[in-house]
């Protein structure tokens, strides 16, 4: 029977890939964003959290968005 879980060497790439993309983000700001998110905290969430507005958060997450789409296509 093949395994549904992923491997071991799957996470590790995943890993790696997810340090890679926190690491190209340009500020500070922007990585604790993004690592919050990940977490699974929402946007009102993270403004509470970050003593923010919301919509700051959701204009971070657009940039977060796009940083990442353009380093993922290229």
């Amino acid at each position: 029977m093949i395994s549904q879980e992923p491997s071991p060497e799957y996470f590790a790439i995943l890993a790696e890939e997810h340090e890679r993309l926190l690491k190209r983000l340009r500020d500070d700001r922007l990585r604790e964003v993004a690592l919050l998110r990940l977490e699974g905290f929402t946007p009102e969430e993270i403004a509470e959290q970050m003593h923010v507005s919301t919509r700051t958060v959701q204009r971070k997450l657009r940039l977060i968005e796009e940083q990442w789409s353009e380093e993922l296509a290229g």
